[in-house]
């Protein structure tokens, strides 16, 4: 899908937090680099959201549309036979059937069955195997999907991260993954780990007023202090 961002909001009673705007709107794309020089108020508008009320059902189920879900797209699964197929492709098995062919050609029939019936056994086995191991990976994968709280209709909900979409508001407190790219708009000692992206062994505080690098985030980064 085009990149998302998103909003994280503190609660109205609270006295601060973290608010995190969308870098896609409706029409276009903005890239991280323009988000950072704009005010939060310009960026919410671009965006078509209200920080306080987040966006209604009606838009979400529009944008979703629009721009899909919130993750990387997955590559389709290679056919059942395909990756039979690939349980034969090394060297070892390639050795094998030379091996077999050469009996054949004197006149051993024996050694040849043996040979291309351990063969079939082996990539049976393997290829049960590898179905085994991608369940496992994707089963994996649905457990730990990370769940995020937006403000939409005014109030707070739990919805999965992919189910984001251009211009929620996302509350984020310490600990908190930051589930796509997105601009601070209110922050209270917020400390963002982006040593992956960086290389900053010590997590940035972001004061998005007086720091324009750290007005945005990326996904993947996580919170390690304040809101």
């Amino acid at each position: 899908m085009e990149p998302v961002a998103f909003s994280a909001m503190h609660e109205p009673e609270r006295a601060s937090g973290a608010v995190i705007t969308d870098l896609a709107s409706q029409d276009s794309i903005l890239d991280s680099a323009t988000v950072a020089t704009m005010s939060s108020v310009d960026v919410a508008t671009a965006l078509g959201v209200d920080p306080l009320e987040g966006l209604d059902a009606s838009e979400v189920s529009r944008r979703t549309e629009a721009f899909g879900a919130n993750q990387l797209a997955e590559a389709e699964p290679d056919p059942a036979w395909k990756r039979l197929l690939a349980q034969f492709r090394n060297v070892l098995t390639y050795v094998l059937l030379g091996a077999a062919v050469i009996s054949a050609a004197v006149g051993d029939i024996q050694d040849p069955i043996v040979i291309l019936v351990v063969l079939l056994i082996n990539g049976v086995f393997g290829f049960i195997q590898e179905n085994r191991a991608d369940a496992a990976m994707e089963a994996l994968s649905e457990m730990l999907e990370l769940v995020v709280r937006v403000r939409r209709d005014g109030a707070l909900r739990e919805v999965p991260a992919s189910e984001l979409v251009p211009g929620d508001v996302v509350l984020l407190e310490a600990g908190d993954r930051v589930p796509a790219d997105g601009r601070f708009v209110v922050t209270n000692n917020l400390g963002i780990e982006e040593s992956a992206l960086t290389g900053e062994s010590v997590p940035p505080t972001s004061t998005p007023p007086r720091c324009p690098q750290r007005r945005s985030s990326r996904s993947g980064t996580g919170t390690t202090a304040g809101s």
